[in-house]
């Protein structure tokens, strides 16, 4: 607490002694200080009476009325120390408004933590060395707690990746990954997200065990029923969407995921280069700094739970952090508009030769063809078949034109109704120009001498 006068008001108390020894006169002393006359009469007072320590201001060493109260600081600091240890300044930070109704500004909020060396784990470089030597000043009166404070509170900052321009257009292009990491304690799951470029909104994400085909069509599903298709996905060189196992061109090298986006008409680029799909990496510090904590304080313990809960979270995130879709700029073409059923187009596509007995071996098991009406279809041998399994496990097979229901043979019972009414689903196929049948994915796969204009690859 200030206790004598600053250099101000010690300038001040000199010229009024001036005054009061007759020294200057009241017209100049008020030009100097800048005051009345009927204020430099009441300086006189004062100073007449309490001599040079009436000058100190008297709101000095008095709390200000916007400060924190005492026992709204240690709240604060306990929440920190027992609640959200783990969070980031401004997770927390949002957590204090939204979860505990207190409000804060957020360099108040900075200040107060640093004070008490309640830092977060990704600090700067800077402010770790600053906080470094306030430590070595409080470490003559407890060095235990310098050593401990160093080694739980304080962490290595991470270099950032450079900035990447924006996409003008929502939807013109997207990206994803898959970030596998210790969302819960004690286990690793793989998140798949895709998020856009352009407004940096999180449009769809899925837990799984792996990082696999299966989790990126459940994300794709979530993000082709709610926005649509985009215009390019932008990815890695996972073998989910580029493979060199193909001879020829690996360039050209076709996927079961490569050959959807191809018949649905986007445009699919890989990149070996992890700062060219800086939204998504980025996306993964964010959540990874978040996610855990989230999981913690409400008992997330199973990955269906985590996949029910990342819903709402993405919608309250986006919020906060994407910007504001302009529907004008929207590139994004709505699924209804593909005239096709989703789970037919998530489909993944296997080729077969027809076994004995009019058959098709299929995962060590043996199906039977039947038509639209019911019908068995009886198959020559060794003829070519794609099978088709849809997303949603039913299993379907084409021979050039004709698309036919799978039925396993060695069930013990399986009834015409449930042959007829997979065949319903068999409706949309009828066109003679359908995208899914097999002349299609044979096309799609032994093309390597040109590029498709919808499926593109870059390194």
């Amino acid at each position: 607490m200030r206790q004598e006068v600053n250099y101000m008001e010690r300038n001040a108390a000199e010229i009024i002694q001036g005054v009061v020894n007759e020294n200057i006169t009241k017209q100049k002393a008020s030009v100097t200080l800048e005051c009345s006359i009927r204020t430099i009469n009441r300086k006189i007072q004062r100073f007449k009476n309490e001599g040079v320590n009436g000058f100190i201001h008297k709101n000095c060493n008095r709390p200000s009325n916007q400060s924190l109260s005492e026992m709204l600081k240690q709240k604060i600091i306990k929440l920190r120390k027992e609640k959200y240890y783990d969070f980031s300044y401004q997770h927390f930070w949002e957590k204090l408004e939204k979860e505990e109704q207190i409000k804060i500004t957020y360099k108040t909020l900075v200040r107060l933590l640093e004070e008490h060396f309640l830092v977060s784990p990704y600090i700067k470089k800077a402010t770790k060395k600053k906080l470094k030597l306030k430590l070595e000043e409080r470490k003559k009166q407890n060095p235990c707690e310098l050593e401990k404070l160093l080694i739980e509170e304080i962490l290595d900052n991470k270099t950032a990746h450079p900035s990447q321009p924006r996409k003008e257009f929502f939807g013109e292009c997207v990206q994803t990954d898959a970030s596998i990491h210790n969302w819960i304690s004690d286990e690793k799951w793989a998140l798949h997200a895709f998020i856009d470029e352009a407004t940096g909104m999180v449009l769809s994400a899925y837990f799984d065990k792996q990082e696999t085909l299966y989790a990126y069509y459940m994300a794709s599903k979530q993000m082709f029923l709610t926005y649509g298709t985009p215009v390019e996905i932008l990815t890695d060189k996972r073998t989910v969407f580029y493979s060199t196992a193909k001879i020829g061109d690996p360039s050209q090298s076709k996927t079961q995921y490569g050959f959807m986006c191809n018949q649905l008409g986007i445009a699919l680029t890989t990149t070996s280069v992890a700062q060219t799909k800086g939204k998504i990496e980025r996306l993964w510090q964010s959540f990874q700094r978040r996610l855990p904590q989230e999981f913690r304080i409400n008992n997330i313990q199973t990955i269906e739970q985590a996949n029910e809960y990342i819903k709402n979270f993405i919608e309250k995130y986006n919020r906060i952090h994407a910007i504001k879709l302009d529907e004008a700029k929207n590139k994004f073409i709505e699924w209804s508009s593909h005239n096709l059923n989703i789970d037919f187009a998530l489909s993944m596509h296997y080729t077969r030769l027809s076994a004995n007995g009019a058959t098709i071996k299929f995962e060590n098991k043996h199906y039977a063809t039947y038509d639209r009406a019911g019908n068995r279809i009886n198959l020559a041998r060794k003829q070519e078949i794609m099978v088709i399994r849809t997303f949603d496990g039913n299993l379907y097979a084409n021979f050039y034109e004709n698309f036919y229901v799978l039925v396993e043979v060695d069930k013990k019972a399986f009834s015409q109704e449930n042959i007829m009414s997979k065949a319903k689903n068999l409706e949309q196929t009828k066109t003679n120009n359908n995208r899914w049948k097999n002349s299609n994915w044979i096309y799609f796969k032994k093309k390597q001498n040109e590029t498709s204009p919808k499926h593109k690859f870059s390194i």
